[in-house]
C-alpha cells in the first residue's frame, strides 16, 4: 500500500516452489529489498522494491538444510536483515543486499534490531542484548597505479567496514600500515622510485577488527620528474584524553618523522594537520631547516575544539596531515592521513594523579546555580561561622550530598583500587553535574563533585591520593590552629595552612564521621610516605577544566528542607566546642596575668561569638572605666558590635564614636562608625568615615562590601 492507501503490489503466490510460501512469519524491509520468513517452507524469501521475487535462502531436497526453525525476522537502519533459527539456537546475519555475513549464538521466542547493531533476543522470561559486531568481507579489485612516482591505491567500498587499513610491502613478505581512512582512493607519496610495490587493502569493523586482505598487483614507482623527494616517513600519535583536550594546545601529541631524500637542504618546511570535526582550524610546525639525507622526529601539538567532548566512547579518526616546502620557488605538497583515538569524553589514566582536575568544573552552568542557591539559604549561618567560613561551607556541601541521596558505588568494571598505579589502564569518571544528576558515583565521582562545589564557592580543594584510594581536603585558609579554635590534630598542615580533609564514600553517615575518618586515612597513610595532595588550582594549570556546552537536564533542586535538619546542627556543635575551647584557654591565661585587661576584652569577643552576648557585654561595660585608652576604646568598640547585631544603630554610633575619640587612626572603628551611619541613612558622614579609613588602613576595601558601592571613596 501507498502512504495514501492505495494498492501498489502484492507478493506471492502461495506454493512450496522457489519464490512461494506457505506462511507469512515476518515481513522487513530496507531500501532496496523485501524479506519474508516462512517458518513451514524454511525459506527466507528477498523481493526486490516493486515486490518482484529476486532470490531466497531456503532448504532444499538432497542438500544440507540452512533452517531448523526459523521464527522470527527483523532489520535494523543500516540494512541489515537478522534471523531467529530457534531450533539452532542460532540469529543469522545478512547485509543490506541478502548476502549472509555471519551468525552468533542466541535462544529466545522475537528478535528486535535497535541502533548501532545492537540486537535484542526475547525469550520467556529475559531479554538479551547482543552487539552484532561483523568482520568484513575480504576487500575486492584493490588496484595500485603509477602517477608520475606517487600511486594510487583504489578498491571496492565494502558495506561491512567502518574504516580501512592500507598496507604495502617492498619485499612481498614484510607489510606496513601506511594509511587509515574511512575510504578510498588514495595516493601513497611517501615512495622510493625505482623500487616495486604491493598494496594490501583490509577492512575494518566498528570495534576495530580487521577482516581478510585484497591485494594488488606489483607495481613499481617511477622516478617522480618535478618534486623533491621531502617525504613523510612515520607518523606516531598518542591516544588523546577528549576531557583534557585543552592540554594538548601547548603539550604534544605525538610525532612525525620527515625525510629529506634530495642531495640539497630545505628551509621552512611546514607541517599542518587538521581532524574533521574536532579542530576549527590546522595546527602548523614550521622546520626552519632540514639537511641533505636528514630525518627529523618533529613533535607536534594539536588544537582541538569542544566537539571532542561529544564523545562517549573511544573513537578512532583520520588526521590529515600536509607537509609543504619550496623547490625552485615553487610550494610543493605531500599529504598523508594517520589514525589516532580520541577517547570517550569521561575517560582518564591515572600516570599523572593532576588529570582529575579537567573534570572538577567549578564554572560549569549548573554547578554554579546550584551554589548559588545552597549558599543564598544558608547565608546568615555561614557568615556568622567561628569555626572559618571555608569549613562552614565543606560541611554544608557534604550535607547537601547526603540529602540528595548521593551514595557512593564502587566502579563493577574498574574499580579504583585495581586502576590506581596502573597509567596502563583506563578508568571513567563522571563530570559533576553528572553525579548530581545520577546520584551516585565512586571516589573518584563524588571527590570531584565536592571538589566542584567547593571551588565554585572560593573554597580552595586539594584532592588526597592514597593507595587505591581518592579523596579531598578543603583550606581553610588559616595558619594558626588557635584562630580556627579547634584541635590542631584533626587537621592537615599543608604549604602553610590548616586543611579539612573528607571522605566523600561515607556519605551514609554525617560530616564529623567523614572528617574523623579522613585525617585517620591521610595520618595512615603519611607513616609509610605513601599520601600525594593535588591542589586544584595547580593542576587546572596543566589540566584546565572543560567546558561543557550542552543543556544540562533533570538537575535536582536544592534541598533546603534536609540540609536544615543537619548542617545548622553540626555547625552549632563544632562552634560550641570552639566556644568552649575557647573560654577554657582564656580563664587560664587571665589566672596567669590578671592584670592583661585585653585578655578579658578576648574573653568577652569569645562569649559573644558563642552566642553568649549578654556574658560579653557585661565584661565589655565592666572595662569602661579602665585607665587604659585602647582597652576603653576596645570596650566600646564591643559594645557598638553589640547594639548593631541588635538593630540599634544609635547606640553602635556613640559607642563607635567614643571608641574613635580614643584611637582616631584605628581604621576598624572607622569602618564601623560608616557602617552605623549608613544603617541610620546619613550618606554624607558614610562617606567621611570611609575616605578616613582608606587614609589609614590599606585592606579596607576588604571589610566594606555590605556598603553600597556609590558611597566608597575613589
Amino acid at each position: 500500500m501507498s502512504p495514501n492507501g492505495l494498492f501498489l503490489f502484492a507478493l506471492g503466490p502461495q506454493g512450496n516452489k522457489d519464490g512461494q510460501f506457505q506462511t507469512t512469519t515476518g515481513i522487513a524491509v530496507n531500501d532496496n529489498l523485501i524479506a519474508l520468513l516462512d517458518t513451514e517452507r524454511k525459506a527466507l524469501l528477498f523481493y526486490d522494491a516493486g515486490g518482484k521475487f529476486s532470490f531466497e535462502v531456503a532448504n532444499k531436497l538432497g542438500k544440507p538444510p540452512v533452517w531448523s526453525n526459523p521464527i522470527a525476522l527483523t532489520t535494523d537502519s543500516d540494512g541489515r536483515f537478522y534471523v531467529l533459527d530457534q531450533g539452532s539456537s542460532r540469529v543469522r546475519i545478512f547485509n543490506a543486499k541478502g548476502q549472509f555475513l555471519s551468525d552468533f549464538g542466541a535462544n529466545g521466542k522475537g528478535i528486535v534490531a535497535g541502533p548501532n547493531h545492537k540486537v535484542l533476543v526475547l525469550a520467556e522470561k529475559n531479554t538479551f542484548i547482543y552487539s552484532a559486531h561483523v568482520v568484513p568481507r575480504a576487500i575486492q579489485n584493490v588496484t595500485a597505479t603509477d602517477q608520475e612516482g606517487d600511486i594510487k591505491i583504489e578498491w571496492d567500498k565494502n558495506p561491512e567496514a567502518a574504516t580501512y587499513r592500507v598496507y604495502n610491502s617492498s619485499d612481498g613478505s614484510t607489510y606496513n600500515l601506511v594509511f587509515s581512512t574511512t575510504g578510498g582512493p588514495l595516493v601513497h607519496s611517501a615512495l622510493k622510485p625505482g623500487v616495486t610495490y604491493r598494496y594490501a587493502v583490509t577492512g575494518v569493523n566498528d570495534i576495530n577488527y580487521e577482516g581478510s586482505w585484497g591485494f594488488s598487483k606489483p607495481i613499481k614507482a617511477s622516478r617522480r620528474k618535478d618534486v623533491s623527494l621531502i617525504s613523510i616517513s612515520k607518523v606516531s600519535f598518542d591516544s588523546v584524553f577528549s576531557a583534557a583536550f585543552k592540554y594538548y594546545v601547548n603539550k604534544p601529541v605525538g610525532s612525525i618523522v620527515v625525510q629529506n631524500n634530495d642531495d640539497k637542504p630545505y628551509r621552512n618546511v611546514k607541517l599542518s594537520m587538521t581532524l574533521k570535526k574536532y579542530t576549527d582550524f590546522a595546527t602548523e610546525k614550521v622546520i626552519p631547516s632540514i639537511g641533505p639525507g636528514e630525518q627529523l622526529s618533529v613533535p607536534v601539538t594539536m588544537t582541538f575544539n569542544s566537539q571532542v567532548l561529544e564523545l562517549t566512547e573511544n573513537t578512532p579518526v583520520q588526521v590529515d596531515i600536509k607537509l609543504s616546502y619550496f623547490e625552485d620557488n615553487i610550494e610543493k605538497t605531500v599529504g598523508q592521513n594517520a589514525p589516532i583515538t580520541i577517547y570517550s569524553r569521561n575517560a582518564i589514566s591515572w600516570n599523572d594523579n593532576a588529570r582529575v582536575s579537567s573534570f572538577i568544573t567549578p564554572q560549569d552552568g549548573p554547578i554554579v546555580d546550584f551554589t548559588r542557591m545552597a549558599i543564598r539559604a544558608f547565608l546568615a549561618p555561614l557568615k556568622a561561622s567561628t569555626v572559618t567560613k571555608p569549613l562552614a561551607k565543606t560541611i554544608l556541601f557534604f550535607e547537601t550530598m547526603r540529602a540528595l541521596g548521593i551514595t557512593y558505588v564502587p566502579d563493577p568494571l574498574t574499580p579504583i583500587t585495581e586502576v590506581l598505579g596502573h597509567p596502563e589502564t583506563l578508568d571513567y569518571v563522571q563530570f559533576p553535574r553528572e553525579t548530581l544528576r545520577r546520584k551516585t558515583g565512586d571516589c573518584d565521582d563524588t571527590s570531584s563533585l565536592l571538589a566542584a562545589l567547593l571551588e565554585s564557592v572560593g573554597v580552595q580543594v586539594a584532592m588526597v591520593y592514597t593507595p587505591g584510594h581518592i579523596f579531598l581536603m578543603s583550606n581553610t585558609e588559616e595558619s594558626d590552629p588557635g584562630v580556627i579554635g579547634l584541635a590542631e590534630e584533626r587537621f592537615v598542615e599543608y604549604k602553610g595552612t590548616y586543611w579539612v580533609p573528607v571522605e566523600t564514600t561515607l556519605l551514609s553517615q554525617d560530616f564529623t564521621k567523614s572528617w574523623q575518618a579522613a585525617i585517620s586515612e591521610v595520618n595512615a597513610a603519611k607513616e609509610k610516605n605513601q599520601v600525594d595532595f593535588v591542589p586544584v588550582i595547580e593542576a587546572a594549570e596543566k589540566y584546565p577544566p572543560v567546558t561543557l556546552i550542552e543543556p544540562a537536564n533533570d538537575m535536582p533542586a536544592f534541598p533546603e528542607e534536609k540540609v536544615s535538619q543537619t548542617f545548622p546542627v553540626i555547625l552549632a556543635q563544632l562552634q560550641n566546642e570552639r566556644y568552649q575551647a575557647q573560654l577554657a584557654l582564656l580563664t587560664k591565661e587571665i589566672e596567669k596575668d590578671p592584670q592583661d585587661k585585653m585578655l578579658e576584652i578576648q574573653l568577652g569577643m569569645a562569649h559573644v561569638e558563642g552566642g553568649k552576648s549578654a556574658e560579653g557585654g557585661k565584661i565589655f561595660t565592666s572595662l569602661l572605666e579602665d585607665p587604659s585608652g585602647e582597652v576603653k576604646a576596645s570596650a566600646h568598640n564591643n559594645l557598638g558590635n553589640i547594639a548593631f547585631l541588635n538593630g540599634s544603630y544609635k547606640e553602635a554610633a556613640d559607642h563607635y564614636a567614643a571608641a574613635a575619640g580614643l584611637t582616631p587612626e584605628d581604621g576598624a572603628i572607622l569602618i564601623n562608625q560608616a557602617r552605623a551611619a549608613w544603617k541610620l541613612g546619613d550618606t554624607n558622614s558614610t562617606k567621611q568615615f570611609l575616605t578616613k579609613a582608606k587614609n589609614v588602613q590599606s585592606d579596607w576595601h576588604e571589610y566594606v562590601g555590605d556598603i553600597p558601592t556609590e558611597l566608597l571613596p575613589k
